[in-house]
């Protein structure tokens, strides 16, 4: 049961900008869902059980603030439009927060919440930041850019239109998007990986899966190689470039109907599972990478290979 305590205020603002800032308390294992039409939501962390919204608007004539108990509906009037952005408590297990009623009018959210929290971010042209957050994280879009810095346990972020980077995450990634470019930089954790018009920059990763492609774009991985690792990395016109650790061992089988293939050193070749695949042995053979491409450059070197070509 809410409480049934309501406040309502009506605010005659000048400022180019104007804030509603509140703190919810939401039990520990929640999870926050937050819906926005238009504008950028930033989700940080910290070490309280809260939730602190704080909503900045663009110039409007008037706010209305109506609040029962753990329901927050901001109103703000504009000749642009209507927005209303609603925070309200779902169940004892769920905290939804939602922009309806606008296209035209950009809202930015600054949200704080507890370390771990699961959280669903959606938005239609709207701009997604998560920094630090642990916990099943869903972020997705129609256009702007999705950003995850830190942080753990399982990330999926989708776009149709918009870049995806993701920094020092510990976790299953999955990162998908139309167009735009996607980056992972020092993960840990399995990852999925695609774009159709743009490239795939993949460096640092540690990972005992990855599947990365794009039909259009270069793709570029650095990054460890367990033993039974499983790589598949795959590009239609762009160039691919693989640079393995010094002492590795993997199976790398190339298939590629046109461009050129370049190896920083000589390696052993064997023969590929078909007519069009070249094998190539690196120590023992125990994990398996895949590369392929239809008209791109393909690029391979260990990182001894190429720290010795800097040096020259």
């Amino acid at each position: 049961m809410f409480t049934s305590l309501a406040i309502l205020a009506m605010l005659k603002l000048t400022a180019p900008q104007q804030t509603i800032d509140t703190i919810l308390v939401v039990p520990e294992h929640g999870r926050l869902e937050v819906t926005s039409a238009r504008g950028s939501v930033h989700i940080a962390t910290w070490s309280r059980a809260d939730i602190r919204v704080r909503v900045v608007l663009p110039q409007h004539d008037q706010i209305e603030v109506d609040r029962l108990g753990s329901l927050l509906s901001i109103v703000a009037h504009s000749e642009r439009g209507i927005s209303k952005p609603e925070v309200t408590a779902i169940s004892s297990e769920k905290l939804r927060i939602r922009t309806v009623d606008t296209l035209r009018t950009a809202l930015r959210y600054e949200i704080t919440i507890p370390h771990r929290l699961d959280v669903t971010v959606s938005g239609l042209h709207t701009t997604i930041s998560v920094d630090s957050a642990d916990g099943n994280i869903e972020l997705s879009n129609s256009a702007g850019r999705i950003e995850v810095t830190g942080g753990s346990g399982s990330l999926r972020a989708t776009s149709l239109v918009g870049s995806i980077a993701v920094t020092a995450f510990r976790g299953g990634i999955l990162a998908r998007t139309m167009h735009g470019g996607v980056s992972a930089l020092n993960t840990i954790g399995n990852l999925q990986a695609s774009t159709v018009l743009g490239p795939l920059t993949l460096n640092g990763v540690e990972a005992s899966e990855v599947t990365a492609s794009t039909y259009s774009g270069d793709l570029t991985f650095t990054g460890t190689v367990p033993s039974r690792a499983r790589f598949e990395l795959s590009t239609h016109t762009g160039a691919l470039k693989l640079t393995l650790p010094t002492l590795v061992n993997t199976t790398l089988d190339i298939s590629q109907s046109r461009g050129q293939l370049e190896m920083c050193q000589v390696l052993n070749e064997s023969k590929g599972p078909d007519g069009s695949t070249r094998r190539f042995m690196l120590g023992t053979g125990e994990s398996s990478i895949r590369l392929d491409t239809f008209s791109g450059t393909i690029g391979v070197c260990t990182s001894r290979a190429t720290n010795r070509s800097n040096e020259q």
